[in-house]
């Protein structure tokens, strides 16, 4: 449709206009297929709808933040007394200069880790990132800014879920934990409330809607069909009132489900990975596999295999450190809640503003080519069309990031705890060639001997 069909029509009677107008919001999931393919308002099998923009999802959605809350705050817990005796040497000389320290602590680096752009701060981070990163680092220490990182997300992800979800439907102050289970049951009845009211509007917009219809059909312009399509009119504004809420409750709840599957994955593989001890006998098994190549072969010495697991995990330290880097521009907070932030504004436009200057243009009487009211109801036009247009594109680019981020901070991790596992075994080889150099092996006691170099191996980072 050109520019000129769209806005030089008779009043605001332009097909693009009256399809403006008309506008029913398409219910989708912002991600993967929905079971609802038809607008709302159009579609004469409406029960499909209804079932999914009334279900009752907050509840579930609120529990599960709250748990995930608790776990994080746990995970990191666990992660700092585990790295708090850790001490990181500074050999860094204008680091030194600066704090006036030898040593630093797992201390220094979250404070440090609360304003990284000061240049004192960045000369700490990096020396203890480094450390950590050595192959006799530890892995707790390299994802010690993930698991802050992912406490920070759950943070501004449950403000999201208060913002963007519950607080248009309802009013909303943020309990105290102890309150959680009364909250939990008052989300679901008010939540239900809303749900029921709109089912009770949509069955009498239909009830009244059918017999305007009928008198269309056989007494069209009489005086009681001009009064029933006027409460054909009035049922729908009441039913319209809550429609629009709730179908952004479910796709916006739909973002929210899908943010916390992130979130509590990745919380889950960190809690795995703090504090990690191999299957019972694993490590003895690599200490006596490695003897028996020792035995069979004439030339192939510890400090050979040394030397290839070294190579082999600089090339994994090398892959780390651009998933790091990669990770620290993708998982920025400030856009991260740039980007939230307006969504919620789209929300709010959508939900109020959008829904309010749609009635009023829709109520307005046709108005003369030409007249400042036209111009007036195009430039308006024009603009509820780019709120919703606004709300979708936000919708998108909100959920593409936290899909990207989610993704690459899963690599991240991955990438850490396969470093990991070469570290593991040069720490085995180390402690065997060590153990080879004082003493050689004794047939008869050999299992004493393994179980010397696997105790060594399980002590390593403590």
């Amino acid at each position: 449709m050109t520019e000129e069909q769209r806005v030089n029509g008779p009043g605001i009677d332009t097909p693009y206009e009256r399809w403006v107008l008309t506008y029913r919001p398409e219910l989708k999931e912002i991600f993967g297929e929905s079971k609802v393919t038809a607008p709302i308002i159009e579609d004469l099998q409406p029960e499909t709808v209804i079932d999914e923009i009334t279900e009752v999802i907050i509840p579930d959605i609120w529990e599960e933040i709250i748990k995930i809350e608790d776990k994080v705050d746990k995970v990191v817990d666990v992660f700092h007394e585990k790295l708090k005796p850790t001490i990181i040497p500074v050999n860094n000389e204008t680091l030194h200069n600066l704090t006036g320290k030898d040593t630093l602590t797992i201390d220094d680096y979250k404070n440090a880790l609360m304003e990284p752009t000061t240049h004192e701060n960045s000369l700490i981070i990096k020396e203890i990132e480094s450390h950590f990163g050595e192959i006799d680092g530890l892995m707790e220490g390299e994802l010690y800014r993930d698991v802050l990182a992912i406490q920070d997300d759950v943070k501004d992800t449950k403000s999201f879920i208060e913002d963007g979800l519950i607080r248009p439907l309802m009013d909303w102050k943020t309990p105290n934990k102890s309150e959680q289970d009364e909250v939990v049951q008052t989300l679901a009845e008010l939540e239900k409330k809303i749900s029921d009211e709109y089912v009770l509007r949509t069955k009498e917009f239909e009830s009244v809607q059918y017999e305007n219809d009928k008198l269309v059909m056989t007494d069209y312009g009489s005086l009681e069909q001009q009064v029933k399509a006027k409460e054909t009119k009035e049922a729908e504004k009441k039913k319209k009132e809550i429609e629009t809420r709730l179908v952004t409750k479910t796709e916006i709840g739909a973002l929210c489900k899908r943010k916390l599957g992130n979130l509590s994955y990745h919380i889950d593989y960190l809690e795995e990975c703090v504090g990690f001890v191999p299957k019972e006998g694993e490590d003895s098994k690599i200490i006596r596999n490695l003897l028996s190549m020792f035995e069979k072969s004439k030339t192939l010495k510890p400090e050979h295999v040394l030397m290839g697991l070294r190579l082999g995990y600089d090339k994994r330290k090398e892959e780390v450190e651009m998933f790091t880097s990669n990770l620290r521009t993708i998982s920025n907070r400030d856009n991260r809640l740039k980007v939230q932030d307006g969504l919620l504004d789209d929300i709010y436009l959508r939900n109020e503003v959008f829904r309010s200057l749609h009635e009023q243009m829709n109520e307005a009487p046709p108005t003369e080519q030409g007249s400042t009211e036209e111009w007036l109801f195009n430039n308006l036009t024009e603009g509820i069309y780019a709120m919703e247009d606004a709300y979708q594109q936000q919708s998108m680019d909100y959920f593409k990031m936290l899909d990207y981020e989610a993704n690459y901070r899963h690599r991240h991790m991955r990438a850490v705890t396969a470093k990991e596992s070469v570290r593991r075994l040069y720490s085995i080889v180390e402690n065997m060639s060590g153990a080879l150099e004082q003493s050689p092996v004794k047939e008869d006691h050999i299992d004493e001997w393994i179980d010397a170099v696997a105790s060594a191996t399980e002590k390593r980072g403590e």
